[in-house]
């Protein structure tokens, strides 16, 4: 029986996978079995099948408080429009003379 999640603020596919497989091995599966693709947005509150698990100690890892979210940027406009040398970019914002 596949076990489901529902997608949290800052998840995506791939977050939600891990959290239920415990590893990246059943992302293409849980995609056929979704009926998604590997990249697509999908909405806060959606759930998302999974019917393997390849690592039980990842699984038991991310509990209700500990949950992957990556919060993936849409744009590399997004990083470029921010300021600070934590968004500089060498040879393009950030110049070294």
């Amino acid at each position: 029986m596949p076990s489901t999640n529902k997608k949290q603020q800052g998840q995506n596919f791939l977050d939600l996978i891990a959290q239920q497989a415990g590893s990246f091995d059943q992302v293409v599966n849980a995609a056929v079995l979704n009926d998604m693709s590997l990249t697509e947005d999908i909405a806060i509150g959606i759930d998302v099948k999974n019917d393997n698990v390849s690592d039980q100690g990842n699984v038991n890892l991310f509990s209700k408080k500990n949950k992957p979210a990556t919060a993936l940027r849409n744009s590399v406009e997004d990083i470029s429009t921010q300021e600070g040398i934590g968004y500089w970019i060498i040879e393009k914002t950030f110049k070294v003379s």
